[in-house]
C-alpha cells in the first residue's frame, strides 16, 4: 500500500511537471510581436484593476500612459526578432526530467527512509505513546479530562498522587479535597490531604494539617500517617518526649513487618529516645530492604546518566530516607543542585527536601510520612516501574521474584500472587526456574 501511495504521488507530479511539454509549440513569434502581445497585456491588467478597484483612476491613467509609450517605441523600431528555443527537444527534456526524480526521490527515500518498517495498528500506537510520554504530559491529560469532567472522583485521586511526585503539592491537595467532596472523608483521604497541606508548607505541620490528622485518627486510628505527622508536630513545638512517646506506641501495635517501621524507629533515636526490639519478622516478610535497595540502586544509576530529572533525584533522596540511609539522601540533594542551580523553583524545592530530610531537631521536618498502607509512595511508584518493565520483557526470573517480594511488603498479597503466576508462565518449559518460583511461594507464604 506504502509503496502503491508513493507510485500515484509521483505519477501526479511528474504528469504536473511535464504538462506544459506536452505539445509542439507554434511557431516562435517575432520578439517585436511577442513585446507587443505582453504590453497588450498589461493594457487590459491596468483596466482590470481599475474595475476591481485595486488602482485609482489617476495611477490607472498614468499606467496606461506608460505602457502606450512602450507601445508607440516598439512600433516605431525597426530590430530584428529575436528566435526563441526551439521545441524540438522536448521529449529528451521530459525523459530527463522523469529519471532525475524517480533516481533522486526514491533514491533518498531508500537511504533516510524506513521502507521495510511494519505497519502498527492505532490501538498500538496510542499505547506506545502513552508509555513513553512523561508525567507531565499525562497528568495533563488527566488536567484536560477534568475540566471536562469535573466530577469525576476517580480522576482526581488518579491525579493528586502524580501532584505529589511533580511537587505540586498544593495542586494534589485541592484534588483529594475535590475527591473529599464527591465521595466523603475517610482515613487515608485524609490523611493525604494532610500530608500534601505539610508538603506545601516546606514541611511544617501547621494547625489546619494537624486538625485534618485528628479526623483522620479518630476515622481509623490504625493507619500510620497521621499517628507520624502528629508526632513530627510533637518535634517542631519542641516536645520531643511527646514525640517519642506517640511513635512508641505506633511500633507497639504495629506488625513486625510493617515496612514504615525503619523509618518511624530512625526518627525516635534521632529524637533522642530508645527503641525496643521488635519481633523476630514471619518467613518472607521484613522490610525487603534489599530489594527495594536494588530497585533505589537502578534509580540511582539512571540518574548518574541523566541527571536532567528533579523528580527523579527527590525521588531517590526520599527513598534513601526511608531505608535510613541519611548520607545518601544528602548526597542525592547535592547532585540535584548541581544539575539546577540556574532553576530558581527547581533549587526551592531542593531546599524544602533537604529541610524535610534532615529532621530530628526542634523546628526541622522529618522525611516525608510512610503511606496508609505500606509507608513509601515513591517506592510503589518504583514496584509499579518494575512491573511495567517485566510486563515488557517478562524473561527475568529473578525481577520477578523481586516484585512478588515487593508486593508482599506493601502488603498486596493478590499481585505477589499474580506476579508468580506470570512467571510461571514466562518459564515453564524451565524445570530449575520453576523450582525457583515454588521456593518463592513457600517462602512469600503463597
Amino acid at each position: 500500500m506504502l509503496w502503491a501511495a508513493f507510485a500515484g504521488i509521483f505519477l501526479i507530479v511528474l504528469l504536473a511537471v511535464l504538462w506544459p511539454l506536452r505539445l509542439r509549440q507554434p511557431a516562435p513569434l517575432a520578439r517585436r510581436d511577442f513585446d507587443m502581445a505582453v504590453y497588450k497585456d498589461q493594457l487590459r491588467e491596468v483596466e482590470r484593476d481599475l474595475e476591481n478597484g485595486v488602482i485609482g483612476k489617476e495611477e490607472a491613467e498614468a499606467a496606461r500612459l506608460e505602457v502606450s509609450r512602450k507601445i508607440l517605441r516598439l512600433s516605431e523600431a525597426a530590430g530584428e526578432d529575436a528566435a526563441p528555443a526551439s521545441a524540438g527537444g522536448n521529449a529528451m527534456t521530459a525523459l530527463l526530467i522523469a529519471a532525475f526524480m524517480a533516481v533522486t526521490g526514491f533514491g533518498v527515500y531508500a537511504l533516510k527512509g524506513s521502507p521495510g518498517l511494519p505497519g502498527q495498528p492505532y490501538a498500538e500506537r496510542i499505547s506506545a505513546s502513552n508509555k513513553s510520554a512523561s508525567l507531565d504530559v499525562l497528568v495533563a491529560r488527566v488536567e484536560d479530562h477534568l475540566r471536562k469532567n469535573p466530577d469525576d472522583a476517580r480522576g482526581w485521586t488518579i491525579i493528586a498522587p502524580s501532584y505529589m511526585k511533580l511537587g505540586r503539592y498544593r495542586d494534589a491537595a485541592r484534588a483529594l479535597e475535590r475527591v473529599m467532596k464527591l465521595n466523603g472523608p475517610n482515613a487515608v483521604l485524609l490523611s493525604g490531604y494532610g500530608e500534601a497541606l505539610v508538603m506545601a508548607n516546606d514541611g511544617i505541620v501547621d494547625d489546619q494539617a494537624k486538625k485534618v490528622f485528628r479526623e483522620s485518627m479518630r476515622l481509623d486510628a490504625t493507619k500510620p500517617t497521621a499517628q507520624y505527622y502528629l508526632g513530627l508536630a510533637e518535634i517542631q513545638s519542641g516536645n520531643k518526649e511527646g514525640a517519642i512517646k506517640r511513635w512508641q506506641d505506633m511500633l507497639a501495635s504495629a506488625p513486625a513487618d510493617a515496612g514504615w517501621r525503619p523509618q518511624i524507629e530512625a526518627q525516635i533515636r534521632k529524637a533522642g529516645g530508645k527503641v525496643a526490639k521488635s519481633a523476630a519478622p514471619a518467613p518472607g516478610a521484613g522490610s525487603g530492604a534489599p530489594d527495594i535497595a536494588a530497585m533505589v540502586s537502578g534509580l540511582a544509576a539512571k540518574l548518574e546518566k541523566n541527571g536532567n530529572n528533579l523528580n527523579g533525584w527527590l525521588m531517590l533522596a526520599r527513598a534513601y530516607s526511608v531505608l535510613n540511609r541519611p548520607a545518601d539522601t544528602a548526597k542525592a540533594l547535592d547532585s540535584a543542585e548541581k544539575f539546577f542551580k540556574s532553576d530558581a523553583e527547581a533549587m526551592r524545592k531542593i531546599a524544602a527536601a533537604r529541610r524535610s530530610y534532615s529532621a530530628g531537631g526542634a523546628g526541622g521536618a522529618a522525611p516525608a510520612a510512610p503511606s496508609a498502607d505500606s509507608g513509601a509512595p515513591d517506592i510503589g511508584a518504583m514496584v509499579a516501574g518494575l512491573a511495567e518493565r517485566l510486563k515488557e520483557d517478562g524473561n527475568d526470573l529473578k525481577g520477578w521474584i523481586m516484585l512478588a517480594q515487593s508486593y508482599m511488603v506493601l502488603k498486596r498479597k493478590d499481585d505477589a500472587v499474580k506476579a508468580l503466576q506470570s512467571a510461571e508462565s514466562h518459564f515453564k518449559d524451565k524445570p530449575e526456574a520453576m523450582a525457583r518460583i515454588k521456593e518463592a511461594r513457600q517462602r512469600f507464604g503463597l
